[in-house]
């Protein structure tokens, strides 16, 4: 098959050429160019430029890249790498809605809404399963970026949701630590994982524990929520009880807490004081 090489070349200008549009450097386009001068063509044999041209035809067919504002170039299969797990990642956030509203299909169509939780918005722990639309993922700055980004997603997917759940019940426990609320601390360690889903993810519980402290967290202001938490923990308690439960109401709930918060409380300073909160 004989190439015309005029042909290749104008066609390896033109991938250049966008790849600059969408803001590498030239400096980096000559990296990953196998395109040469007309001068180095023209001292070739006409063997050399066949050669030369069924090189340059192949990466105008199959090489692809992405140009970034960063001014380097990226090969987009890494870029279509880390949405394909992104996506996936969606994916599995999707099935745990799902089975978090199978819990109390009408709690969830009742009181949800798309805040802070465990499958909201947020980049701090208090929003860690976060869908994320593909189509508006920045490209990665730089080659390194990008094999980082996908080893981090690739990591990331490997956790199930009960990692995810340990994360936001430890934050939990700590954050009405800090609020010397250690009864409510110990509810929230001994809840059942059904029960905490509600807590953390139905409910607008993150919402009533905003609070603010110190580096160091050696003070805290917050914004009387024990009230409205406590009723969510009642609430979740009442909802997730098992079959065999007295409990016939959310005042026999209430109760039961009230008969053992001493205990509770005492529990929860020692986990407190265990883990250098104390």
């Amino acid at each position: 098959m004989a190439y015309e090489v005029s042909r290749v070349q104008k066609r390896a200008r033109d991938k250049e050429y966008r790849l600059r549009k969408q803001g590498a450097t030239r400096e980096s386009i000559a990296e990953i160019s196998p395109r040469k001068s007309w001068k180095e063509i023209k001292a070739m044999s006409p063997a050399q430029q066949q050669a030369y041209a069924k090189r340059l035809d192949t990466w105008n067919r199959k090489a692809r890249y992405t140009g970034v504002t960063s001014g380097n170039v990226i090969p987009t299969n890494l870029i279509d790498q880390a949405k394909g797990l992104q996506q996936k990642r969606n994916q599995f956030i999707y099935s745990e809605r799902g089975r978090i509203r199978g819990i109390a299909p009408g709690e969830w169509d009742k009181y949800y809404r798309n805040r802070e939780g465990i499958l909201a918005k947020g980049e701090d722990i208090i929003g860690l399963l976060a869908p994320i639309d593909v189509k508006k993922m920045e490209p990665p700055a730089s080659l390194q970026i990008a094999h980082r980004r996908i080893k981090r997603f690739e990591e990331r997917n490997k956790h199930k949701f009960s990692y995810y759940r340990g994360l936001q019940r430890s934050s939990m426990e700590q954050i009405l630590w800090k609020l010397d609320q250690y009864e409510l601390a110990e509810v929230v360690h001994q809840m059942s994982n059904d029960a905490f889903d509600l807590l953390s993810t139905v409910y607008a519980s993150w919402d009533t524990l905003k609070f603010q402290y110190d580096p160091k967290g050696e003070g805290s202001e917050f914004e009387d929520p024990y009230g409205q938490f406590r009723s969510y923990v009642k609430r979740a308690l009442f909802i997730t009880r098992d079959k065999d439960s007295k409990a016939k109401d959310i005042v026999d709930i209430q109760k039961n807490m009230e008969r053992v918060a001493g205990r509770r409380a005492d529990r929860a300073r020692e986990r407190a004081k265990a883990a250098g909160i104390l």
